[in-house]
């Protein structure tokens, strides 16, 4: 994730995985077994084969996602069925000459969320 969608999350590390920080301040948090600081996407998935998972999840920001759909195999997105005002950033538009809609459910809206959602699996189907 990017510095800016850390902070979003009150600077504090996902539980139960490893969060992979993308800044080219790579000084900014205090590291430990759950938060390790890249300077670049390159050098963030560098961090992540080092490890022993199997996958490895983009979540933010926007500048953070141009740089990586050219290499995803498969896009998990959550397309909140609203509209924003102060919205400032956007997933780019999934191109189906690529990527194929694999699986989508539609969440409706329930005590705990007001806004109907829909949970969509894109899998790549041309060679990176």
């Amino acid at each position: 994730m990017g510095r800016k969608t850390f902070e979003s999350m009150k600077s504090k590390p996902l539980p139960g995985r490893i969060n992979i920080v993308i800044s080219r301040q790579s000084d900014l948090f205090e590291t430990n077994h759950h938060l390790r600081m890249a300077e670049s996407l390159s050098a963030a998935i560098s961090i992540a084969e080092s490890t022993d998972c199997r996958e490895a999840f983009v979540i933010g920001g926007g500048e953070i996602y141009r740089q990586s759909i050219a290499i995803a195999d498969c896009i998990y997105m959550t397309r909140v069925e609203a509209t924003f005002a102060d919205a400032d950033t956007y997933f780019s538009e999934i191109d189906p000459q690529v990527f194929r809609l694999a699986d989508s459910f539609t969440h409706a809206p329930d005590e705990k969320n007001a806004i109907p959602f829909r949970f969509e699996t894109w899998e790549r189907i041309l060679n990176k």
